[in-house]
């Protein structure tokens, strides 16, 4: 089991994470009033890491469980 953790204050929404994610593990969100990548697939994710490496600004990080 994989979980990605975002760093709302790095992440720019530019939602490349939420593009490249083979299995739909994120959407955009909002969280007081910036809006955010956010990870909701804790079941989903497969470790391949896209994510992290489209990230343009470091805000993904991705941890084995």
């Amino acid at each position: 089991m994989y979980y990605v953790t975002v760093d709302i204050d790095l992440c720019e929404a530019c939602g490349d994470c939420v593009a490249t994610c083979p299995n739909d593990a994120f959407v955009m969100s909002e969280t007081d009033g910036k809006e955010h990548a956010e990870f909701v697939g804790d079941d989903d994710c497969i470790g391949c890491e896209s994510c992290v490496a489209v990230c343009p600004t470091g805000a993904l990080t991705l941890v084995e469980m």
